[in-house]
């Protein structure tokens, strides 16, 4: 009975150590075989892992230029023309036919640099203009309040008061951008000048005094007594 009981048990531990050497042999094998595979092969499963498992994290810190490289030229309007400096010649922008010829170039701090008494007389112009350039339209503003269309003499000469002010105060901006004057000097110039503007592009238009306020009413809310900046 010991004698069959113990043959058990050696046949039980003989199929035991068969088992692991078989395990030991797959094991072995697989090893070998994945060493074995070409690197191009096994590509395609590194390309399909989201890009930060694979790429280096980038540096969080932000680079300075290098000194080198770096370069003097003046900013710059999106099309690529600089923006207007002391000396230089003004651009009047890409259309050679626009409706009103002033300078496209100014830097964005223009109106800080030029101050609030005489920023506004200047910053309503394009409204003006663009509602002088559309008078002509049977449902445009001017239209509306005059009960009818501009013509095109009325046109023209609303559109010669403009220009005469762009050609009047654009040296005196300037002057002032390159120091030459003060603000104090170029306010005395620019806001009566502003003032006959009003006047000869109401009579321009053929506007009575009501119709021209209430065309653009925020002209006659401008402040008698000028801010001090």
């Amino acid at each position: 009975m010991r004698t069959s009981r113990q043959r058990w048990v050696l046949v039980a531990l003989a199929l035991i150590v068969a088992a692991l050497g078989i395990l030991l042999l797959i094991w072995t094998r697989a090893g070998g075989d994945a060493a074995a595979t070409p690197a191009a092969d096994r590509a395609p499963i590194i390309r399909a892992l989201p890009a930060a498992a694979v790429a280096p994290a980038a540096d969080p810190r932000p680079t300075l230029e290098d000194p080198e490289t770096m370069t003097s030229e003046p900013a710059r309007l999106a099309g690529g023309q600089p923006f207007w400096r002391p000396g230089l010649p003004h651009w009047y922008g890409p259309r050679e036919d626009a409706f009103i010829r002033q300078p496209h170039d100014y830097a964005p701090g223009t109106p800080d640099q030029l101050g609030d008494r005489i920023s506004v007389h200047l910053f309503d112009l394009e409204r003006v203009q663009d509602m002088v350039r559309r008078g002509t339209d049977g449902d445009s503003e001017i239209a509306v309040a005059l009960g009818h269309p501009l013509s095109e003499a009325q046109h023209q000469r609303a559109r010669a008061v403009l220009q005469r002010f762009f050609d009047d105060t654009v040296p005196d901006i300037d002057a002032v951008l390159s120091g030459s004057l003060t603000t104090d000097a170029a306010y005395a110039r620019i806001k009566p000048r502003r003032e006959q503007m009003d006047t000869e592009l109401r009579l321009a238009l053929g506007l009575s005094e009501r119709a021209f306020a209430e065309l653009w009413p925020h002209i006659g809310r401008v402040p008698g007594p000028p801010p001090t900046r």
